[in-house]
């Protein structure tokens, strides 16, 4: 975090409970009895084939597995990940009694070793993936879950990918993937056409990007400092901050302000605090200390980890309303969606104002998210609809 002594003075002064903690062992509790009642009814080999690097939902997805194969003998688990170098994502996973393999092993396979499995997950598209959508004859059930994040992909092409490369070898990919996405369908398919055959993928869909609760960090502090909080920089509309009619407000914006020239220009007017540099441990401290959360979104589809994260810290959370949050929507997230600026600064002085409604949003969103936005909940829906 940068030097600010007000605001390290701040956090020293302010007692923080960390949130889902005490809930835990009830999640974990309740899978188990979901995943006992499974019918599997057969021996299955599943190999995990990792892309991404967050050490939030991999390791969620590896601990989901273990207690799978526990649960179930006849289930055997292999796992590899691009980012061997990152211990969650590699010996991390061994240690948790998986089977590990670098990637390069998986490429080189012969197809009869391949269909030893009868399914691959990928977590995240991968140009290992595009070596087994070339495989002929391959019969192993190829599924990717799509959690908005191309790690592999934008390494590898250097930021080619972000650019619609082509790929030349599109053509060659002749077997199908069923494909489980938390994106608006306009948004993956502009992002995967140039280097995947999209024929090839069969999509199911889900409502946002999942939490890994065991490895997330949220908090409640014992107060409040800040009325709202501004998370991100791209492709924000921070012009719909009416300086007047939010005049007396407390803002803190956390990112670069250098990339947001209207903020910057709203702060000679609007009490905006400003930290652009935050590790883990401060991020969900700071959010901690806001009323809310403001995200307003200029024409975008994309779906973004301040809105996860604002749930599940249980934020009053107001939004502009874009494609990307049209599911969440639909089952009734707790989102106040604004269109115009005095929707916004209406919006936002009746939770500052109110602390019981914030009370009430705060424990409406928590619920909202374990119920919703559980990692677990997407897996077991993609074994029961796999593997079953």
């Amino acid at each position: 975090m940068a030097d600010e002594p007000p605001l390290q003075a701040l956090l020293a002064e302010t007692a923080f409970t960390p949130l889902h903690t005490d809930w835990l062992a009830t999640r974990e509790r309740e899978l188990s009895q979901r995943l006992a009642e499974l019918a599997l009814g057969r021996r299955l080999n599943v190999l995990l084939l990792n892309a991404t690097k967050g050490i939030q939902l991999f390791p969620s997805i590896v601990d989901f597995f273990v207690t799978l194969r526990r649960l179930k003998p006849g289930v055997r688990v292999v796992s590899s990940s691009y980012f061997e170098d990152i211990h969650e994502l590699s010996r991390g996973v061994r240690d948790k009694g998986l089977t590990v393999v670098p990637i390069s092993d998986v490429t080189g396979w012969t197809v009869d070793v391949l269909n030893r499995f009868d399914l691959v997950l990928a977590v995240g598209p991968s140009y290992a993936l595009m070596h087994l959508m070339e495989t002929k004859d391959l019969r192993a059930r190829l599924v990717m879950l799509d959690l908005a994040f191309y790690h592999q992909l934008i390494e590898a092409t250097r930021g080619g990918f972000l650019s619609g490369e082509e790929n030349p070898r599109r053509a060659a990919q002749r077997n199908p993937v069923i494909t489980y996405s938390c994106q608006p369908e306009a948004k993956v398919r502009r992002d995967l056409r140039g280097l995947f055959e999209l024929e090839r993928f069969d999509f199911r869909w889900f409502n946002y990007i999942p939490v890994g609760f065991r490895y997330a960090r949220y908090c409640r502090s014992d107060r409040w400092f800040y009325d709202a909080a501004l998370l991100g920089s791209s492709g924000r509309a921070y012009h719909l901050l009416d300086p007047v009619a939010l005049a007396g407000l407390r803002f803190l914006f956390l990112g670069e302000i250098e990339r947001v020239p209207e903020l910057e220009r709203l702060r000679s007017t609007l009490d905006v605090t400003v930290v652009p540099r935050i590790d883990e441990d401060d991020y969900a401290r700071l959010l901690a200390l806001c009323k809310s959360v403001v995200i307003p979104l200029a024409d975008r589809d994309n779906v973004l980890l301040s809105v996860v994260d604002s749930l599940a810290a249980g934020k009053a959370l107001l939004a502009s309303r874009r494609p990307g949050f049209a599911r969440l929507e639909a089952e009734g997230a707790p989102i106040t969606f604004f269109s115009t600026s005095s929707e916004l600064s209406s919006a936002l002085r009746d939770f500052s104002a109110d602390d019981a409604l914030l009370d009430r949003t705060r424990d409406v969103a928590i619920a909202f998210t374990r119920t919703h936005l559980d990692i677990y909940r997407v897996l077991e829906a993609i074994v029961k609809a796999e593997l079953g």
